[in-house]
């Protein structure tokens, strides 16, 4: 239950900003409705980041990475507070120009590991294989190739 400064707050600004006129179809009056309540409540509340999540390797991310990914974030960050559908559709752009960008430089990024090992392909195959591996390891925690690459010095 609210109480307190924040409370009324959030009672004065959804009083003032609320869609409250009468005479609108119901399922559009419940969408502006859930909008505005999102809206007000995140900046008076302010966002929960959520619980600690595990960190994703990103030592092959360079700057198109960062960048795209970092404006697919603000996209959703829109839409999340407003679900037009100008936003859905530049969310869906930006997601799919993060997702290229995102195979493109790891693509180069493992390309360049396996030069700078400068095995042959049956034995590039057969290293990434046993670092995939998980044979004689049970019971420990896995890690994923690229941390597993991190330690192996070249």
């Amino acid at each position: 239950m609210l109480r307190g400064e924040a409370a009324q707050t959030f009672k004065e600004r959804m009083l003032g900003e609320g869609p409250w006129e009468e005479g609108e179809d119901a399922d559009d009056m419940r969408l502006k409705m859930a909008t505005c309540v999102r809206k007000v409540a995140s900046k008076v509340f302010g966002m929960s980041r959520g619980g600690k999540q595990e960190g994703k390797d990103t030592w092959w991310w360079n700057d198109e990475v960062q960048r795209a990914i970092k404006e697919k974030k603000k996209c959703f960050k829109r839409l999340h507070l407003d679900k037009s559908a100008a936003n859905i559709e530049g969310y869906k752009l930006t997601k799919r120009v993060a997702k290229r960008a995102v195979s493109v430089a790891k693509g180069k990024a493992y390309d360049d590991l396996y030069q700078r090992l400068g095995t042959k392909e049956k034995e590039r195959r057969t290293f990434i294989g046993w670092l995939g591996s998980t044979s004689g390891r049970q019971g420990t925690s896995t890690k994923s190739n690229a941390s597993r690459m991190r330690q192996i010095n070249f």
